[in-house]
């Protein structure tokens, strides 16, 4: 009888136990679902207001789809990570190398542009422009006499007149050294192929110079591939190989991955990747075609050398250090890992869900990877501080910082450092052409740090 009484009260106090245990799942639930319910509600009235009484609804012909872009637009656009966001489309990715257009990179010089890149093959390479080739002005049309020289119009007015041309057929001129020159182009479709320039450099050891402009191109390893057979071929081996990563975006991971295969171990980390709920560890699987045959590997890299160009790097530098040689500026720093999905109606999201780390498990996110050659120079020496129509005690300090950079001097005064550069130059004040002066000046020096990280891998 006391064994009966005994797992009675037993069972009365697990009966009292599990109870309570649902009571409380049971309130979660409940709340829950009841907060899940608010903010539906919330979402739904809010829907339901703007589409029956908001003023300017009628503008819109699919206004429920209108409303559901700019809703999820406020989750993926307006949060604290710049690499998440929503495209009404997917080719506004910009994860394509397929365009069409001149084929030209370029960049603000001194109150003209200045042409910093040209794709093989694209429109610009045919009728052959040139890095460094300035852009002096566009004509109104391909047809017309009236050139629009940018020097006589702002940064800003420069930039919306580019954006906004549209003539399939674009008539500008160029200045190549000291000779101008009328150019008509007309936009074509071309490919921004990854392996832009091969180069096997003269001299008693065979050096091989490869850049390397994205990771986005599919045929980017098997180009890469092609080149240096042919070049071993011929050779034998190479000495030192140079791969330049400067301006590099990045792009497809695995397409990084397969890169580095060609150097690093078998089974050794190209990367690991944390997400929220575990490490992901990319590996090569292959046995690394180039680790004979490629002697020393000098690695390029400048302050937009970022994503995907940061992981190669970082799985040649963990795994063969005694080989590679990391030349020029700290990178960008971005260790993280986007995806990018699309939908039936053609939109796309991307977002970020995982940091990359190195082969050895450390992060460069947000700091960059530290060269082992080191080329130091002031970036911000390149920006434009003209046109703000007034100098604000802000942007003396910015302009103090350019001037002592463009001089190499140390002062500590603005005013001292004006006069200082207006030396030579018919003016008395700071003005819009002296802002272009300035970051003309601070861009020659950029070039010049660019060349000095090229011959530096020359060298080591």
């Amino acid at each position: 009888m006391e064994n009966i009484e005994k797992k009675f009260e037993k069972t009365k106090i697990i009966f009292i136990f599990t109870s309570f245990i649902a009571l409380v799942l049971g309130l979660l639930v409940g709340f829950s679902i009841n907060a899940h319910r608010i903010k539906q509600n919330k979402f739904d009235e809010i829907y339901d207001i703007l589409k029956e009484e908001w003023l300017y609804a009628d503008k819109y012909d699919d206004f429920d789809t209108y409303l559901t872009d700019l809703a999820i637009g406020g989750m993926a656009d307006n949060n604290e990570d710049p690499y998440t966001f929503y495209t009404s489309t997917y080719a506004a990715q910009n994860i394509s190398i397929d365009t069409i257009g001149l084929g030209i990179g370029h960049t603000f010089y001194g109150g003209n542009q200045i042409i910093s890149k040209v794709y093989k093959n694209s429109a610009a390479d045919k009728a052959n422009l040139k890095v460094g080739d300035v852009i002096v002005g566009f004509y109104d049309s391909s047809t017309s006499t009236n050139l629009i020289r940018f020097s006589s119009l702002s940064y800003q007015e420069t930039l919306d007149f580019i954006n906004n041309y549209r003539d399939e057929e674009v008539k500008m001129r160029v200045k190549s050294g000291e000779e101008e020159r009328d150019v008509t182009i007309k936009k074509t479709y071309y490919s921004k192929t990854a392996v832009q320039e091969v180069e096997c450099l003269e001299g008693e050891d065979t050096t091989v110079y490869v850049r390397i402009d994205n990771f986005l191109d599919y045929y980017m390893i098997s180009d890469f591939e092609a080149k240096l057979d042919e070049i071993i071929e011929e050779k034998g081996s190479i000495d030192r190989l140079i791969i330049d990563l400067r301006d590099n975006g990045g792009g497809v991971m695995d397409y990084a991955a397969s890169l580095a295969s060609f150097f690093i171990p078998k089974n050794s980390i190209i990367a690991k990747c944390q997400t929220r709920q575990e490490v992901e560890i990319m590996r090569n699987n292959f046995e690394p075609k180039y680790a004979q045959t490629v002697k020393k590997i000098n690695l390029l890299q400048n302050h937009n050398t970022a994503s995907a160009s940061e992981m190669f790097i970082l799985a040649l530098w963990d795994n063969i250090p005694d080989k590679v040689d990391i030349i020029g500026s700290y990178s960008y720093g971005k260790g993280i890992r986007q995806k990018v999905i699309g939908f039936p109606d053609g939109s796309a999201l991307r977002y970020t869900d995982a940091y990359v780390l190195s082969p050895k498990g450390y992060t460069i996110h947000e700091t960059g990877i530290k060269p082992t050659i080191e080329v130091k120079y002031d970036y911000t020496l390149t920006n434009y501080y003209g046109e703000i129509g007034f100098v604000t005690s802000e942007y003396r300090e910015k302009i103090l910082q350019q001037i002592n950079g463009v001089l190499d001097k140390n002062f500590q005064d603005y005013n001292e450092a004006l006069n200082e550069f207006l030396l030579d130059l018919p003016y008395d004040t700071f003005n819009y052409e002296v802002g272009r002066i300035l970051q003309q000046k601070g861009f020659d020096i950029y070039l010049t740090k660019m060349a000095e990280i090229k011959n530096l891998a020359l060298g080591a």
